[in-house]
């Protein structure tokens, strides 16, 4: 699927958002659905450099009109990423959540979690 540069670029802030959230903890590298969304999405290193200039609020607006397919792996590469900690927090379910609703995909944690 082919996205804009603005729609990668988005992608890119979302994941940076989430990464920067949960600090050193996770790594964006130990996702076994990152790969897959980096080929889906023909994502560049200059897309993250790009993204540390935009903001989380108008990248969630732009990726409301991609693919459901992408949104998905949207939220299954988040999903990793809240997994690779010890304990999933209520805090981190309900970002979630809210990162989901935002980006017109409302699935939740634990569905999301049967399906991976």
């Amino acid at each position: 699927m082919k996205l804009t540069d603005e729609q990668r670029i988005a992608v890119c802030r979302i994941l940076l958002d989430v990464v920067g959230e949960e600090g050193s903890n996770v790594s964006v590298d130990n996702s076994c659905h990152y790969l897959v969304l980096c080929e889906k999405i023909q994502l560049k290193q200059e897309d993250y450099f790009a993204a540390s200039r935009t903001t989380v609020l108008s990248s969630l607006a732009i990726v409301r009109d991609i693919h459901y397919q992408l949104k998905m792996l949207i939220g299954m590469v988040v999903h990793d990423l809240y997994s690779q900690n010890e304990r999933i927090t209520v805090r981190q379910r309900i970002a979630f959540s809210i990162l989901m609703n935002a980006i017109d995909w409302p699935i939740s944690f634990s569905e999301i979690s049967s399906l991976s």
